[in-house]
C-alpha cells in the first residue's frame, strides 16, 4: 500500500513538474526567437514587395545628428591646399583637370594629408575663374578623418568672376552658405556645410590664391545617419551586366515620399532657387538633386543642391554668365509662384505650419550671422517681411 501511495505522488509531481516546466519555456523560447528576429531585422533590408502595414508604422524616417568632425563645427576652418590650380582651372574637362595635391591646417604643416583635386560644377565650372573643387583624400593616410567624413569633397569656391569684385565673390559664398543653414533649420535630412578659409598654393609653394570656401556633407554621410541609400551612382544606368540594370531600374522608379517631395518644392521656391530637376522616372534625366532610397517603405527622398543661382545669392550681382543685375530678390513672380505652390499642395496646412514655427529662428539666424554684410541682410530681411505675408496671407 505505501509503496502504491509512493508512486502515485511521485507521478504527480512529475506531471506539475511538465506543467509548471512548459511555459517557462515557451516564453525562453519566445524572447530568444524575438531577440533574435529584432537583431536580424537590423542588419537586413525588409524587401518592397513583403513590407507589411504593421512594418510601415514601426518603419518610421529618421536621422541622426551629424557628429562628423569636419560637420559638427560652426566655426571656420583654415586650410592650405597645395596643387596644380592653373591645370584645375584652364582644363577642358572634368576629367582632365584631375591632379595630385596636399592639404594641411594652415599653420600647422606637420600632418599633411594627399589627395586629387578636380575641378566639377555646370555653368560655374565654364564661367569661374576659380572653379569648384572636388576633393578626393587618399585612405592611405594614417589620420584618416578626412576619409571617415566621407572621403570625397565638394568645395564650393569664391569663383573669381571678371565681372564680379572680391567682396561680392566672398558674400555670395556667405550667402549660399547661409541657405544650407536655413534648410538645416527645417530638418535633419539636409546637407550641412562648414565653412573654410583656404590659401591655395602652386607645387612650387608659391602663392596662387586665397579665398572664402565651404564644405558640403557628402552623399554618403548624410545617407549614413539618415539609414537610406544613396542613389547617385545609379544616376545614370548602367546597361550590363543585366541584373545591375533590373537593380538601379527598380530604385529609381520608386515612388517619392509625396510630403518630402512636396516640402522640397516649396523650400526651394521659398529661397527663390529653380536651378534644379526633379525626374519623371527611372530614364529621365537628373539636375542639381541627390536622390535617396528608404528600404522599408521603398520610397525616394530628394534634396536639391549648388544653390549658387537662388536671387537670394544673385541678387544686387551680374547673373554669372554676365547677365544684367537682378534688381529684387522677392519680386511679384517668384511670391506668385510660391503662392500657387503652397496652395496646390496636399499638405498645405502642415507646410504653412513648418514656415510659421521657423520664422523667429531664421530671423535670429540673420541677427546672429557674422559674415553676411550690411547689403545682404537688407535682402534677407526685405525677402522675410514678403515671404511672412504670404505665409500670414
Amino acid at each position: 500500500m505505501k509503496l502504491l501511495l509512493f508512486l502515485m505522488m511521485g507521478f504527480l509531481l512529475s506531471c506539475q513538474g511538465k506543467k509548471s516546466d512548459s511555459p517557462l519555456k515557451e516564453v525562453s523560447t519566445k524572447v530568444l526567437e524575438e531577440k533574435k528576429e529584432k537583431e536580424l531585422g537590423n542588419k537586413q533590408v525588409i524587401k518592397p514587395s513583403l513590407v507589411t502595414p504593421q512594418d510601415e508604422r514601426q518603419s518610421k524616417f529618421r536621422c541622426e545628428k551629424n557628429n562628423v568632425f569636419l560637420f559638427r563645427d560652426k566655426t571656420k576652418l583654415r586650410l592650405t591646399v597645395k596643387a596644380d590650380f592653373q591645370h584645375v582651372n584652364n582644363a577642358q574637362s572634368k576629367k582632365e583637370s584631375e591632379t595630385r595635391g596636399m592639404a594641411w591646417f594652415t599653420g600647422k604643416e606637420s600632418l599633411k594629408w594627399n589627395l586629387k583635386v578636380s575641378g566639377r560644377g555646370n555653368q560655374r565650372f565654364s564661367n569661374c575663374r576659380f572653379r569648384p573643387l572636388k576633393l578626393n583624400f587618399s585612405k592611405k593616410d594614417k589620420d584618416l578623418r578626412w576619409v571617415k567624413a566621407g572621403e570625397k569633397f565638394k568645395l564650393v569656391t569664391h569663383c573669381n568672376l571678371s565681372n564680379r569684385s572680391d567682396v561680392e565673390d566672398t558674400q555670395a559664398v556667405y550667402m549660399e552658405a547661409f541657405l544650407y543653414s536655413i534648410q538645416n533649420t527645417f530638418m535633419r535630412f539636409s546637407y550641412r556645410v562648414r565653412l573654410a578659409e583656404i590659401t591655395y598654393l602652386n607645387n612650387d609653394g608659391s602663392l596662387y590664391d586665397r579665398g572664402v570656401s565651404f564644405f558640403i556633407e557628402p552623399a554618403k554621410n548624410l545617407a549614413k545617419r539618415c539609414y537610406l541609400k544613396s542613389l547617385k551612382n545609379l544616376s545614370k544606368i548602367p546597361i550590363d551586366p543585366y541584373k545591375e540594370y533590373e537593380k538601379a531600374v527598380s530604385l529609381l522608379s520608386a515612388p517619392y515620399n509625396k510630403f518630402q517631395k512636396e516640402f522640397t518644392e516649396v523650400f526651394n521656391l521659398f529661397i527663390f532657387n529653380s536651378d534644379y530637376l526633379i525626374p519623371s522616372d527611372a530614364y529621365d534625366s537628373v539636375h542639381n538633386l541627390s536622390q535617396f532610397y528608404f528600404p522599408a517603405r521603398h520610397q525616394k527622398y530628394i534634396l536639391a543642391y549648388d544653390l549658387d543661382q537662388s536671387a537670394m545669392v544673385q541678387a544686387g550681382l551680374k547673373s554669372i554668365d554676365g547677365g544684367e543685375y537682378l534688381i529684387s530678390v522677392s519680386s511679384e513672380q517668384h511670391l506668385d509662384d510660391l503662392r500657387k505652390q503652397i496652395n496646390s499642395s496636399s499638405y498645405r496646412k502642415l507646410i504653412l505650419k513648418q514656415f510659421k514655427s521657423k520664422r523667429r529662428i531664421i530671423k535670429r539666424k540673420i541677427d546672429k550671422n557674422l559674415y553676411l554684410n550690411k547689403e545682404k541682410k537688407s535682402i534677407l530681411y526685405d525677402w522675410m517681411r514678403d515671404v511672412d505675408f504670404l505665409i500670414r496671407d
